[in-house]
């Protein structure tokens, strides 16, 4: 229940705003109002939800369908979907931006934090004018394709730079 309620949360800033409100009521979540112009804050910045993987669902389903995915992987697709995957977060500030050899033309940025140096570096995902060098950045990550493999599941990006 918890993963509904959060997933209801995440979208206030969406067109179908009242349809996930009902949906909390119908969780039995009481106190609504303090929660309608929530947005993520953290390191003392305002932030936007820059890349969600929840929302690419019907392109995973059709990915699928063409046999381009494993039934392993759609299986842990749907765990992570209903909130039972395990997610780490790392959080920091873009320190760069760059293209790795292997994967040229896909850009990849880097945050400096406390994080591990696995959970440093990550495919820019979504917008990719909003990855900005100064800028605070919160990645949340998930073992889905691969179980060695974290991959990038959301992305947060603070309004202005630091």
């Amino acid at each position: 229940m918890v993963g509904r309620i959060r997933f209801a949360l995440e979208r206030f800033d969406s067109p179908h705003h009242s349809s996930h409100v009902a949906q909390l009521f119908s969780l039995g979540a009481i106190a609504i109002p303090m929660f309608q112009h929530l947005k993520l804050l953290f390191s003392g910045k305002r932030a936007k939800l820059v890349y969600d993987a929840r929302r690419r669902y019907r392109d995973y389903e059709r990915k699928y369908k063409r046999g381009l995915m494993t039934e392993d992987f759609r299986e842990r697709l749907r765990l992570y979907f209903r909130g039972e995957l395990e997610t780490k977060i790392s959080e920091g500030r873009i320190t760069r931006l760059f293209d790795q050899a292997p994967y040229r033309g896909e850009p990849r940025f880097e945050i400096d934090g406390d994080a591990p140096p696995h959970m440093r570096s990550f495919f820019c995902h979504g917008d990719i004018s909003q990855y900005v060098v100064g800028r605070y950045a919160k990645v949340e990550v998930a073992r889905i394709c691969y179980p060695n493999q974290w991959d990038v599941t959301k992305v947060w990006i603070s309004d202005e730079a630091a």
